[in-house]
Order: structure tokens, then sequence, then C-alpha cells
């Protein structure tokens, strides 16, 4: 079908050349998690969501223009996510990592027809893999309840929202990398990796498209229970 850049609306595809080149490429680890309760999760992160990315996001996420994820991915550097790698995971092993997507809510997955932090997880794959990493992705996680639009929540609603909210489909050993499109208080990621551990993985870490530094700092206080 045709297609035009997202961006400059240049013929061709959902995102031109000139414009991907553009991108505001900025990988850095990042860190969720409480203080108080020990080592930091460390993840991952390629853009810091801003634009012109945001709009690129929103034409993926809500268009359901999943050729963008692919495109987006081809503009990384390699080398420097080697070094994240290493930095945030430890040197790759002949150990197979899984590869684990957060599931978007009920209602989201209905409304899109596909789970974006799965497209996101097929990039990372791919990107991993050239790295030399031994990875596969797995559908393991699955919303054990209702849950409300996170964008729409303050960051003690978020806490709330996401608490004890999935759960594993069956039991896994070894190690999990969890993978989600947007990383904003830490909150879905969090629960994510608690039900993981529950079924007897062993998260190493997360990688994201993007995360909203803005509310970074809600990650480094416990909520009131």
């Amino acid at each position: 079908m045709p297609a035009k850049c997202q961006l400059c609306q240049k013929p061709g595809w959902s995102i031109c050349q000139t414009c991907r080149a553009g991108l505001p490429f900025d990988p850095v680890v990042t860190t969720r998690g409480f203080t108080e309760t020990g080592p930091a999760f460390r993840g991952i992160r390629l853009f810091e969501y801003q634009e012109p990315l945001q709009q690129l996001i929103h034409a993926f996420k809500e268009r359901g223009i999943t050729e963008l994820i692919p495109r987006i991915f081809g503009a990384v550097q390699l080398q420097s996510i080697a070094e994240l790698a290493e930095s945030a995971f430890g040197q790759p092993t002949a150990t197979e990592i899984l590869l684990v997507p957060v599931p978007s809510s009920t209602a989201s997955y209905r409304s899109r027809g596909f789970s974006p932090a799965m497209v996101v997880a097929t990039g990372y794959r791919r990107l991993l893999a050239q790295l030399g990493w031994r990875v596969r992705v797995v559908r393991l996680l699955r919303r054990s309840r209702l849950v409300r639009d996170q964008s729409l929540l303050t960051t003690q609603e978020r806490w709330q929202n996401q608490t004890q909210s999935m759960v594993a489909r069956h039991q896994v050993n070894g190690s999990v990398i969890l993978i989600d499109d947007i990383s904003t208080t830490g909150a879905t990621l969090l629960e994510a990796r608690r039900a993981v551990e529950d079924s007897g993985g062993k998260v190493i870490g997360f990688c994201t498209l993007a995360e909203t530094l803005l509310k970074r700092s809600a990650i480094y206080s416990k909520p009131d229970t």
C-alpha cells in the first residue's frame, strides 16, 4: 500500500531516510526501582520521549503503523548499544535470554489489535542478536485483572493501578529481559518483574524504546500503601 513519511509527508516509507537520520537517538542505561529495597532495576532506553519521537510513537500505537518500529531500529548505532548492553546486563554468554514483552491492558489490545511491546521486542531481538546475544521473545505474561489507562493517572494511582495486575502463563527458568515501548514511573515494569520472578525467572533488566524523563523522580520514593 502507498505510504508517506509520518514527519515530513514525503511519499515512500513510514519515515524517510532524511527524517530517520535526524531522530534524537540518545541511548543510555537507566534505572527503575526503590533505593531502600536494594540495587536499582537497570535497563536501556534508546530515546527520550520527546518530539519528533512522540509523533512517531503515536502513529505506531494509535494508527497501527507498526512498520515504523523496524525502520527506527534500523537507524540504531550498534556499537553504542553493545557497550550499554554489557553495562546493564553483563557480558553476553552462551545461555539463552528470554525477552518478555509487558502485556497491554485488555482494552488497549482490543482497540489496537496488537501489542506495542511485542513489536518493540521483535526489534530488540534482532538488535541484540546482531550483537551476539542469544535471545528469544516469549509471550510469558498476561493481565490478571482490568487496569486503567496509565496516561490519565497520577504517579500514586499508577502504582495502585499496576499492583498484582499480571501473572505468568507458565513457570520459567533462566534470565529474562523485560521489554516495553515507553517507561515512565516504572510501575508497569516493576509489576512485570514481580510476576516473572514469582514464576521462577530471574529478571536481569529491561529495554524500552523511550523514557519519559519528567517522571523518573517518582521511581526513587516508595508509594504509600
